[in-house]
């Protein structure tokens, strides 16, 4: 288990031999299906480098999911301890690491609103760090 939202948990998985994640709705009615469905569509159809890639979903009854790229960790969590309290070594972090952050961000928000798409939960929860420092936004749903 990665992680958990209100209306999702989020596993590690394999696909076609790479390391994935997982996000499956914790019921699977008729309106969560239709809610994994639509996001899955969208995410897929959104090809950026500062965008968390789908590689797929399933959105039958049995095991529905959204196959995502495996990031490092989400942002909050690299911020903050398991208590909530902020971690000190991120507050003595390179400022420019900061900023390439914030500007990965800015990019994909850019690269979302020319194509008339709100994100409209941007957070640090669902902003991805990958490996080499670059950040990727992610939880369309």
């Amino acid at each position: 288990l990665l992680g958990e939202g209100g209306a999702n948990v989020v596993y590690r998985g394999a696909f076609h031999g790479a390391d994935v994640a997982i996000k499956s709705p914790r019921t699977a009615g008729e309106r969560e299906l239709r809610d994994l469905r639509r996001e899955a569509e969208l995410m897929a159809g959104l090809r950026h480098p500062r965008v968390a890639e789908v590689f797929g979903w399933r959105d039958g009854p049995e095991h529905p999911g959204i196959v995502l790229e495996l990031g490092l960790g989400s942002l909050f969590e690299a911020i903050h301890d398991d208590a909530g309290r902020p971690r000190e070594a991120w507050a003595a972090r390179d400022p420019s690491d900061v900023l390439g952050i914030a500007r990965d961000v800015a990019s994909a928000v850019a690269f979302l609103h020319a194509r008339r798409v709100a994100h409209r939960d941007v957070k640090s929860d669902n902003v991805l760090l990958a490996p080499g420092g670059a950040a990727k936004l992610c939880d369309f749903g």
